[in-house]
């Protein structure tokens, strides 16, 4: 490889900070999604570019009804802009007859408020990665998913800034409410996800070349894409154990409801899905399906990592970023911290997967300065 190209390691370690950089940022509600899910959420570029497009159009419909002639034009500007940064902290209770506290921010999220301490990671870190990523040429997904990092982190980052044209506090939840767009974000989220998943779907874990009939080819993709999914059978025991009847107890000595599954259902349905998912493997093994098993066995791995990190306290609290209640419980709807930080480990996995296996450095060019930058 000559001096001039860019290494797989170049390419893809310009990427990390860009990425850490946008997480640390306190962007709460992410494609409509609730604000506990944000850090790894944005670990997807695709989210992200999404997130800032999302943003930019709530501010938009904000700036247009503040249709107060008396108003400044940049005090409109600074209310339409706090008013999405309020909307996105806002938080629907969805517990009834519980007090809701504020949630505590855990591992990754402690360091939002600091802004001294992102302000100079990005100084720091970021900066130099960016330029020196878009200094290089024959990189174009790359440089387009450090551009969609930066579009998320940017966006958020200049609206926060736009607050301080005015001198409002407050807003009533009226004012932010708008049932039908936070519908819509929650609607472009969850295909943002689906893309994101279809992406990775892309990386062949087998080193081989594509096949040349172009309809196996999408044939084989389809079914790598279908791995995201097969884990519904290792996480419906999960999520059902968790989760209450809404029937009201049968007794005043057993005030809180019973769990759909109990803990010895929970075991027994996660044998029968081991088993489910060990059939599944043998017959794509046995069809050769282009190394597919592979991608299954991976997808699974992540998958029950993500569940080994929830029943380990420490790593619940500081990886998942789960919030215990006021009753000291670890409330129902936790298993979403385990599906986003299952989606980052996802991204990350198959991300490098692909910079290490597939990453060809002919036709790239990295000018001499940019060594300079790290």
């Amino acid at each position: 490889m000559a001096s001039s190209e860019v290494s797989w390691q170049s390419a893809f370690w310009s990427l990390p900070p860009l990425a850490i950089n946008t997480m640390m940022q306190d962007s709460g509600r992410v494609c409509g999604f609730d604000p506990a899910l944000r850090t790894y959420l944005r670990s997807s570029p695709v989210i992200c570019v999404l997130d800032a497009t999302l943003t930019l159009i709530r501010f938009t419909l904000y700036l247009l009804s503040g249709n107060d002639d008396s108003v400044k034009v940049l005090e409109r500007i600074g209310i339409a802009a706090k008013k999405v940064m309020e909307a996105n902290k806002l938080v629907k209770v969805v517990e009834k007859d519980k007090e809701v506290e504020e949630a505590k921010k855990l591992g990754i999220q402690q360091l939002e408020d600091s802004k001294p301490i992102r302000y100079m990671w990005f100084a720091i870190g970021v900066l130099p990665q960016a330029l020196k990523l878009m200094a290089c040429t024959g990189l174009p997904w790359t440089q387009a998913w450090g551009c969609f990092y930066l579009s998320s982190f940017l966006v958020r980052e200049i609206l926060d800034g736009l607050t301080n044209l005015t001198d409002k506090e407050r807003f009533i939840d009226e004012e932010l409410s708008r049932p039908w767009l936070e519908l819509f974000e929650r609607g472009c989220g969850s295909i943002a996800v689906l893309l994101q998943l279809g992406i990775l779907a892309l990386v062949d874990l087998a080193g081989i070349p594509p096949h040349r009939v172009l309809l196996r080819r999408w044939e084989f993709r389809a079914i790598r894409f279908s791995a995201h999914f097969i884990t519904v059978f290792i996480y419906l025991p999960f999520v059902l154990s968790f989760s209450s009847s809404s029937s009201p107890p049968s007794s005043s000595t057993s005030p809180t409801p019973r769990p759909w599954l109990s803990p010895n259902g929970r075991n027994i349905s996660l044998v029968v899905s081991m088993l489910l998912i060990n059939i599944i493997l043998t017959i794509l093994h046995g069809l050769n399906f282009r190394f597919s098993h592979l991608y299954f066995l991976w997808s699974i791995i992540i998958c029950m990592v993500a569940w080994v990190m929830f029943f380990i306290t420490p790593a619940r609290e500081h990886i998942l970023l789960v919030n215990r209640g006021g009753d000291g419980q670890v409330g129902r709807g936790v298993y979403m911290n385990v599906m986003a930080f299952d989606f980052f480990c996802r991204i990350l996995t198959f991300s490098v997967f692909w910079y290490v296996s597939y990453y060809k450095p002919a036709g790239t060019y990295k000018p001499g300065w940019a060594d300079y930058l790290g």
